[in-house]
């Protein structure tokens, strides 16, 4: 059995006083690690098994969790995600978070989170780019209609235009669809970096 630590919400087995995450104490009840009874914080020895409680069970703290372990929690996925959005090696972060005493547990899903992030910003960037293209498909078609209906009535600076125009619709087509496929099958794979992304956390 488990239960949420009170400031970073990870699962804390009942008979542990702190939270091996993050280091929180937490309130409450613990189990006897040898029969799973229910034991009362503070107590030193089961009172149905009388199994010694190591380390005893503390009783519940009325002073506030320590603010910067949250805060520090907060800056690293902060910065493991603006790392991943600006295109850095994931194994370097890996390297960094493992300096830093981060489990492979943590490290898999801070990293899971940031890399999921990215591939979905740029899925969604690669409708957009598909959006443009088929928009610069069909203008491309309008323009070959208004060529043939006009019969050949355009001065000179409309002829001009309209080459410009026939030329530059099927060329940013192509360009658009292509990095738009590329985008939603790859998911940003290959992009040096996402700047373009959403300031939100």
């Amino acid at each position: 059995m488990t239960d949420p630590c009170p400031l970073c919400f990870r699962p804390v087995e009942r008979e542990q006083a702190l939270c091996p995450h993050c280091g929180a104490q937490v309130p409450g009840r613990f189990r006897c690690k040898d029969c799973k009874s229910e034991i009362p914080a503070g107590s030193k020895k089961c009172p149905y098994c009388w199994a010694d409680v190591t380390p005893a069970a503390p009783p519940p703290s009325t002073a506030p969790a320590d603010p910067r372990i949250a805060i520090d929690l907060f800056r690293l996925r902060t910065d493991v995600r603006a790392r991943v959005m600006w295109g850095e090696d994931p194994k370097a972060i890996r390297a960094e978070l493992v300096r830093q005493g981060l489990s492979k547990k943590d490290q898999d899903a801070v990293l899971g989170e940031a890399l999921q992030e990215r591939n979905q910003h740029f899925r969604q960037k690669g409708v957009v780019d598909l959006t443009l293209g088929v928009l610069c498909a069909v203008g491309f078609l309008a323009t070959l209609v208004f060529w043939y209906f006009s019969g050949g009535r355009v001065n000179f600076k409309g002829l001009g235009a309209l080459v410009l125009l026939i030329v530059a619709f099927p060329v940013a087509s192509v360009l658009f669809l292509f990095r738009g496929i590329k985008r939603l099958a790859r998911g940003g794979k290959g992009e040096a970096e996402a700047s373009d992304v959403s300031q939100s956390t």
